[in-house]
């Protein structure tokens, strides 16, 4: 009886310092091992073009893991697993022994062994519904987001792409981050006795999706000048070439291509694959050529009395200086009036005009036109280009017509534009404004403009230009139905081990359409080609700033079939972008957005995943408001969709 007694006591005290003395205590150890606090990633903010055509988004999808602990019997799952993800069995097996070694080595050093390990991230919609229908303890599906490009790789270069951690290392999704990103949240769930999470108990920060990004690219425009460029750099048995379509006046870049491109969707696997992400025109930077006479004789008007007549001495094609230093022309000019010079592209009748300048003012004047620095453009990784500080006796001559320096595509589209639009030099911009959490668009601030030239010069300098394309360098340049002004620029390029020159160029076309008031700027790059600027890039500048000021509306200046426009190169191009796949939300575009002129479908009882799934493979932009299925929409189904329309879908639980 006594023994009874005291037994009872004895868990009585148990039980009182248990449940009073150390229930805190012990009721936070039980939930440490029952819940758990998750990080919960927010989708990234959406990248859309100036009309709103998305051009990269975030959609949810499914992810598969394998919980190893749960695993009873692995053959049975990896047969099932083979079948549904058409995945060899070997590789499911070498998966699992990957873990296992891992853990002996976790094991040994005294570590905690893993349980989970991924098998196959992004699954398709098939993929995800017939694991559901097939769910089993052991498989682990998490809703991710995934970014996904509806136009592909259409401006690849300028959009970006992001790390498995959904970080943007390229492009706008990298210098935008930040933005784009969105706010991490936290939530606690609780997990059974086998450690599985079973239930949200609670959200403690929810996540703040990104906000979107609008960009001054027209996709249209974007995807010809991809096309265009491609085709010229393939033709020309090129390494390489870039393209900007800029206006003059405010800055906006509406197209900026680089050839060859790259696929967003792929995760990066080297350096190399860094490097390739990189857009060459605003990274590489390069002897830019003749196309600095344009720049070397506007100086002149300005600091000199030297005007467009004025003769100068071409030494019939032969330059010497200090003891064995010789410039050839290409072709011979005994003497020449400066306009001239600049339409047979002389370099001693440059290098003559350049000494009149004189050093100093060349430098400074070289540096108001946007040499030598970065233009601010918003993209990681610009070059400054080179324009030296300390010249030697003999750098006037060669910078003079466009060598002992160098330039990027950006900084001659910036450059080419101050003679454009009278005067100023106005930054280029990627970036028209942003979204704020409501999705309403915030513009960025324009771009500030200085004074570079006078108009004057900037009116004389557009005039003189002009006959390298009627005379000059550069009748491949002609715009059918517009005036245009512009320079041929052919610099040798150097061997990278030898470091001599060798018989491949770096050809440049730099441009402007119409005359009077040029509403665009053209500048493209073809390097490593063997054929001169006027034969390369004169034509693609046609074709290309045809197909922008028609693109913009602009009124033609001059009767039309005084000039052809150059057809394209003839080889075929498969157009920019995947095929449209079951496994990706994917669709070229040709001449228009989709969005505009599309009849909007019935999205009624949708969840939120398939009606984002159908705006992207449309190209509409949509708007999720609530949660749940959808039940209304503005506009109705049937409305053909307007440009700068975006559509409102409202789901209710």
């Amino acid at each position: 009886m006594w023994g009874g007694l005291a037994w009872a006591a004895l868990i009585g005290a148990r039980l009182v310092q248990l449940q009073v003395i150390q229930h805190d205590e012990l009721a936070g150890a039980a939930a440490g091992q029952q819940e758990r606090e998750l990080s919960v990633r927010p989708p990234r903010g959406p990248i859309v073009d100036r009309n709103g055509l998305a051009l990269a988004i975030s959609v949810p999808v499914y992810s598969l893991g394998v919980d190893a602990q749960l695993l009873e019997d692995p053959e049975e799952a990896f047969s099932l697993l083979s079948r549904i993800l058409r995945v060899r069995i070997e590789s499911l097996r070498a998966m699992k022994a990957e873990l296992d070694a891992a853990n002996r080595g976790r094991e040994a050093a005294g570590k905690q062994k893993q349980r989970f390990y991924w098998v196959k991230r992004y699954l398709s919609e098939t993929e995800s519904d017939a694991l559901l229908e097939e769910r089993r303890p052991w498989m682990a599906l998490r809703v991710e987001s995934k970014r996904v490009h509806p136009q592909g790789t259409l401006g690849a270069a300028v959009v970006g792409s992001i790390n498995a951690a959904e970080q943007g290392n390229s492009g706008i999704e990298a210098s935008m981050d930040v933005v784009l990103a969105g706010e991490p949240g936290r939530v606690r769930v609780l997990r059974d006795g086998r450690r599985r999470e079973i239930d949200t108990i609670e959200t403690k920060v929810a996540p703040q999706p990104g906000h979107g990004v609008h960009l001054t690219i027209d996709a249209p425009l974007q995807l010809y000048a991809d096309n265009e460029l491609a085709a010229t750099v393939r033709a020309y048995g090129a390494a390489s070439g870039t393209l900007v379509v800029m206006n003059p006046a405010n800055g906006d870049v509406l197209a900026m291509s680089a050839y060859p491109t790259f696929d967003p969707d792929e995760r990066m696997k080297s350096d190399r694959d860094y490097r390739r992400r990189r857009h060459d025109a605003v990274y590489l930077d390069h002897d830019p050529g003749s196309v600095m006479k344009m720049f070397t004789i506007a100086a002149a008007l300005e600091t000199t009395p030297i005007r467009a007549r004025t003769v100068v001495y071409c030494g019939n094609g032969i330059f010497r200086y200090a003891r064995n230093g010789i410039i050839h022309d290409t072709h011979s000019h005994s003497s020449l009036p400066v306009e001239e010079v600049l339409w047979h592209s002389s370099n001693v009748g440059a290098i003559q005009v350049g000494i009149r300048v004189g050093k100093e003012n060349l430098r400074e004047y070289l540096r108001r036109f946007g040499f030598g620095q970065r233009t601010g453009i918003e993209l990681p990784g610009e070059s400054p280009g080179v324009l030296k500080t300390k010249w030697a006796p003999y750098t006037i001559y060669y910078v003079s017509f466009g060598h002992e320096m160098t330039a990027t595509t950006i900084q001659l589209a910036q450059a080419a534009s101050v003679i454009a639009n009278g005067g100023y030099r106005v930054p280029p911009r990627l970036v028209r404004g942003t979204e704020d959490e409501n999705g309403a668009f915030l513009a960025s601030q324009p771009p500030a403009r200085e004074r570079a030239i006078s108009a004057a010069t900037a009116a004389e300098m557009r005039r003189m230009s002009e006959g390298v394309i009627l005379k000059g360098t550069a009748k491949s340049a002609r715009i059918d139905g517009y005036t245009a002004g512009g320079k041929t620029g052919t610099a040798q390029l150097v061997d990278g081990s030898s470091k001599t020159y060798i018989r491949r160029y770096a050809s440049t076309f730099m441009g402007y359409a119409p005359l009077n008031k040029p509403e665009v700027v053209v500048v493209a790059t073809i390097q490593g080609t063997s054929k001169m600027a006027g034969e390369v890039a004169g034509p693609l500048f046609s074709r290309v700033a045809s197909k922008a000021l028609r693109r913009l509306g602009v009124d033609p200046d001059v009767p039309a079939g005084d000039a052809e426009t150059p057809e394209p190169p003839g080889i075929p191009v498969p157009e920019i972008g995947p095929q449209q796949t079951p496994h990706r939300l994917a669709k070229s575009i040709s001449s228009e957005p989709v969005a505009v002129g599309a009849r909007v479908p019935d999205f009624s009882g949708m969840a939120k995943n398939e009606v984002l799934r159908e705006s992207v493979v449309r190209g509409m932009p949509v708007e999720i408001l609530g949660d749940g299925l959808a039940r209304r929409q503005e506009p109705p189904p049937g409305t053909v969709l307007t440009s700068g329309q975006t559509l409102r879908v409202y789901f209710v639980r």
